[in-house]
């Protein structure tokens, strides 16, 4: 006959596999996360950039990225877990105060598109600028 010291073993045991097993088929059927959507960030303005926000979201998430500090030449490449095309929200702040927001993304192609930021305004890149 079993002991209570062998059937309590035997209880652990059982409540171990059973959670691991479930935990396993959990994963196992879980949606795995988009693929990445690459942004290159291009200053080609003649001011600093003190920060640039990207926001984006799906049914499930809702993503704030801050990017701070871009000297005018320089470029970032960032990913967002997005789908292309789907557009996203992109806030420029300059050193002196001024900002401006738009909607980017929407309807261009690709993996990796590239905004470039200049005096004029944004240009958009399906593909790296530089």
């Amino acid at each position: 006959m079993m002991s209570i010291r062998n059937s309590r073993w035997c209880l652990l045991l059982a409540l171990v596999l059973s959670t691991s097993a479930a935990a396993l088929g959990f994963y196992a059927g879980a949606e795995r996360p988009a693929q990445m959507l690459s942004v290159q960030l291009v200053n080609d303005s003649s001011r600093l950039i003190e920060r640039v926000e990207i926001k984006h979201g799906n049914s499930d998430t809702q993503e704030l990225i801050s990017i701070l500090g871009l000297k005018p030449g320089d470029d970032r490449i960032i990913g967002l877990n997005h789908q292309p095309a789907m557009g996203f929200s992109l806030t420029v702040h300059y050193a002196d105060g001024e900002h401006y927001e738009m909607c980017v993304g929407k309807y261009v192609p690709g993996w990796f598109l590239s905004e470039v930021i200049s005096d004029e305004g944004l240009d958009e890149v399906s593909g790296r600028y530089r």
